[in-house]
């Protein structure tokens, strides 16, 4: 599947899916992303410090924007961008902005290696289980560089990932199960990272057992107990970029 055919997939899964289409808003749908939100909970506290100090909040491959809805619940005086390459999914953000009574300030329709913002313009980017999707990563951390005001941060959270050596058997397992999906090597993001321009890039395993089904569970509770095993099997991790002052 060349890029183009896979961004046509993701762009379309929002408008056909039974449960995540903008025209049906359902009850299993509803479940399943607050699921996934008890884990972006224990990052927005994770991560308080940055999302405090920032002013001007874009998410990146937002989805239906529950996450970002979230954080302008938590933060009602910010600024809360919400972007996706699928306009489909982002008509749905209306009913996630009617259950949290907020409103955010942009819903934008964009590739991650293309968005239609001002170079500096803001504060702190963030994604939840989406950077693994982006396909173009160094066009992406330097658009996201490029947007970025100085001392800001980008921070792609719970991503799946692994050491390069593993990469190959652990991609085919991923993509057997679905087209789309991937992981990300942590060390080439780092060095994507350090030649785009970002001063720091720092990568925080987080094995959780959140939200996890029974083998999951297990697998996770072992990389909980033995660290080191973190970085030499997939697991969920933080990136954090930081833009130079």
């Amino acid at each position: 599947m060349n890029l183009q055919e896979k961004e046509q997939k993701e762009i379309n899964f929002y408008k056909d899916s039974e449960h995540e289409n903008p025209r049906n808003f359902t009850i299993p749908n509803l479940c399943n992303k607050m699921a996934e939100a008890r884990i972006f909970l224990e990052k927005l506290c994770k991560y308080e410090k940055e999302f405090l100090k920032a002013n001007t909040i874009l998410e990146l491959g937002a989805a239906q924007g529950w996450a970002s809805c979230i954080v302008k619940k938590t933060y009602p005086h910010k600024n809360i961008y919400v972007s996706d390459i699928s306009p489909y999914a982002l008509a749905s953000v209306p009913q996630w902005e009617r259950i949290f009574t907020v409103a955010l300030e942009k819903k934008i329709t964009c590739r991650a290696q293309d968005i239609p913002l001002e170079s500096a313009s803001v504060d702190l980017i963030f994604c939840f289980q989406s950077a693994h999707h982006f396909v173009e990563h160094e066009k992406v951390l330097a658009e996201v560089y490029r947007i970025l005001k100085r001392g800001g941060k980008a921070i792609f959270l719970y991503e799946p990932s692994c050491n390069r050596f593993v990469y190959p058997l652990a991609r085919k397992r991923v993509v057997a199960k679905n087209s789309v999906e991937d992981l990300l090597e942590y060390k080439k993001m780092q060095e994507i990272a350090s030649r785009v321009g970002f001063s720091k890039a720092e990568v925080e395993f987080y094995a959780s057992t959140t939200n996890r089904q029974f083998l999951a569970m297990c697998y996770y509770g072992t990389l909980m107990q033995i660290p080191f095993l973190r970085k030499i099997l997939p697991c969920t991790a933080d990136y954090i970029f930081t833009k130079e002052y």
